[in-house]
């Protein structure tokens, strides 16, 4: 139970919210929200806010703390910033990196548009989808989506039809802030379980925290970080390995040197990559090798249970591979069962710290401290309650009824934070769930339950619920896990993490309106998958087919039957690795490891799980500290390569990926 003597742990903190460091930080938020649409989507170089790692918050941290601040501390000391200003345009940006592409605004505007533009007789969305959108969802003129994915004519003006987007997009803007504030919020109420209680690793945080340094007080933040040999030496490595294919891409004479590739297994049944890439080797390098090994022996568990119903043609249920679930039904409702469990075990372990919340926020116990939280236990509680009630009006004026909107929520919360626990406590940045809610949902009920209007509220879900693989609530808990660390006041931290989100959706969702109208979204990523793919393949032509045909009750009641067995699996792994030190396997893999993320970059994680295995066996802990740097400059050598060739493809015009990828492809 907190009291008012944890107090004590926070003497000596600082405000970092100063005007200066929220002026900042709203800038590279802004910055963020502009250019990462560009270099995601307009010159395909490569996508920096693609995953839980926030890579574009990274960059422009390196090149703040190691440039422009450590310029300022030399020139004008008193106008650099400090160690916990620093920090706090940290958390603004990484929450800001999970909105502006992968997160929500490069899925959102092209379902939107899509389902006007790709109607065509053949699939009848005209008559099946179309009388059932409300017209504040999206507008409705032909002319603002064909201009939208072909571009307008040359010399007019796209700002006109920029503006015609403004009642939706209002509308939308209100529900996504409502969600983000509960995402937020949620982190508020279990903060000091999952970092103070717990006391969870956040391996993630690793290289900021060595950015900064702890010597601030003395010098300036970074020059430990920054005056490493070890970590030049690795930062060396990958940048100039990479930048070779960023060379052979203008010089037809040089070869490119392949470091991904797809391999078809199991008669070509299923398939799995070898990809090396330097950012994954360097992350793992700091979570734990349990956590590590759990995810590549799953993923090779998943592939082994692929490639043997694919050959033998039994699947266990009935129904396609769905997408973004990337795994056989029986597995992906499985894994869907283990997230469940994951976070009922979690909560259930934090029952008495929320037990003291709830009587703070609801009957004012002053026994219970939260003078130094983010925001007032009562607040983030009514946030949360009023929070929820609107996302459900809201779901439901879009379709759905009530108790739809809740079960999707249910879906969609569960999702959120097994996979914020996940990163927080294993340090996985690269991953997402194996089931998502829209198919949770579809194949949770009867069939008869659904309207048509219910499911085509389910389309522009895939948005924000589909291809999870960056979010605003693991950012948030990511940053007060930083703050404190670094003794930054959490209470001024709340409203510029709500700033960043506003500004990070307002800025994207203009920005990309206008690269749209004004080059053709159609052209972007070679007519690739968010204006082309996500449209056309996922969120509405899953909606066209289970307008057409929803599966049978007996076929969900299986697929219960596979999530209960999932759950039962993963509260046995839990149960295990919280009794028996000498069991091996942990849990963390089971629920991640069957995607199309982790299929990409599994080797990458068993090279970095086998090279710190093998350096702590012969080298031990002295060993491994001392290589820190060298890992360290592993992550940022590529990053900052990608980064570099990402401004040559801005300066040159180019609209072709070269192959510099900073995790997965």
């Amino acid at each position: 139970m907190s009291t008012p003597s944890t107090s004590r742990a926070f003497r000596g903190v600082v405000s970092g919210a100063t005007g200066r460091a929220v002026l900042v930080g709203a800038g590279l938020c802004l910055f963020i929200s502009v250019a990462e649409p560009y270099s995601a989507l307009v010159n395909f170089s490569t996508g920096f806010c693609a995953d839980f790692i926030t890579a574009a918050a990274l960059v422009l941290f390196f090149l703040l703390v190691g440039g422009g601040n450590a310029l300022m501390h030399r020139l004008r000391p008193a106008w650099a910033l400090t160690t916990s200003e620093l920090i706090v345009v940290f958390c603004m940006m990484i929450v800001a990196c999970a909105i502006p592409t992968w997160g929500l605004t490069a899925n959102l505007l092209p379902i939107l548009s899509g389902v006007f533009y790709y109607a065509k007789p053949s699939n009848e969305w005209a008559t099946l989808i179309h009388p059932h959108l409300p017209e504040w969802i999206v507008p409705r003129e032909e002319l603002l989506h064909r201009y939208f994915f072909e571009g307008l004519p040359k010399g007019e003006n796209p700002w006109p039809y920029i503006a015609q987007w403004t009642r939706p997009l209002l509308c939308w803007s209100a529900f996504l802030l409502m969600l983000y504030l509960v995402m937020i919020c949620l982190m508020v109420l279990i903060r000091r379980q999952w970092v103070n209680n717990e006391r969870l690793l956040f391996p993630l945080n690793v290289v900021p925290l060595e950015m900064v340094g702890t010597e601030g007080r003395r010098d300036w933040p970074g020059r430990a970080f920054f005056t490493h040999k070890l970590m030049w030496l690795g930062f060396a490595v990958a940048f100039l390995l990479n930048t070779w294919n960023g060379f052979a891409h203008y010089i037809p004479f040089l070869s490119r040197l392949n470091l991904t590739a797809s391999y078809s297994i199991f008669r070509g049944t299923t398939w799995t990559g070898l990809v090396l890439s330097f950012p994954v080797v360097g992350f793992v390098y700091f979570i734990n090798t349990d956590v590590a090994f759990s995810v590549w022996f799953f993923h090779l568990v998943d592939r082994g249970i692929n490639g043997f119903m694919g050959i033998t043609g039994y699947q266990g249920i009935k129904g396609k591979i769905e997408v973004f679930c990337d795994t056989v039904p029986i597995i992906s409702h499985a894994s869907m069962g283990a997230m469940i469990a994951l976070v009922l075990f979690t909560l259930y372990g934090a029952r008495r710290h929320l037990q003291s919340v709830f009587r703070k926020a609801l009957h004012g116990d002053p026994t219970v401290d939260d003078g130094e939280e983010p925001l007032s236990y009562r607040g983030a509680v009514w946030g949360v309650i009023l929070g929820v009630l609107f996302l459900t009006g809201w779901l439901r004026a879009s379709g759905m009824p009530v108790w739809m909107a809740l079960l999707f929520q249910f879906g969609m919360f569960v999702i959120y934070l097994g996979l914020t626990r996940i990163i927080a406590e294993g340090g996985f940045g690269f991953c997402r769930a194996e089931c998502i809610p829209p198919i949770f949902v579809l194949h949770g009920v009867p069939a008869h339950w659904f309207s048509p209007a219910a499911i085509v509220a389910l389309g522009p879900t895939y948005a924000y619920a589909a291809d999870i693989r960056t979010i605003v609530m693991t950012s948030a808990l990511h940053g007060f896990k930083l703050a404190e660390a670094t003794h930054t006041r959490l209470r001024g931290l709340f409203w510029p993490l709500m700033l960043a989100c506003a500004l990070a959706l307002g800025g994207s969702l203009v920005a990309t309106l206008y690269y749209a109208y004004t080059k053709g979204g159609a052209t972007f990523q070679d007519h690739g998958w968010f204006f082309n793919g996500m449209p056309t393949v996922a969120s509405w032509k899953v909606v066209e087919e289970k307008l057409r045909d929803l599966p049978e009750w007996s076929n969900s009641l299986a697929r219960w039957w596979a999530t209960g067995f999932g759950a039962a699996l993963m509260f046995f792994l839990l149960f295990m690795r919280q009794r028996f030190l000498w069991w091996p396997l942990h849990y963390l893999g089971m629920p991640i490891a069957g995607t199309y993320v982790v299929r990409q970059i599994w080797f990458s994680v068993l090279l970095g799980w086998a090279v710190k295995g093998l350096i702590l066996k012969y080298g031990g802990i002295r060993l491994f500290r001392r290589l820190k740097p060298l890992f360290l400059g592993f992550i940022m050598g590529q990053l900052m390569c990608a980064f570099v060739w990402a401004v040559v493809a801005f300066a040159t015009g180019e609209r072709t990926s070269m192959g510099i990828w900073i995790g997965v492809p």
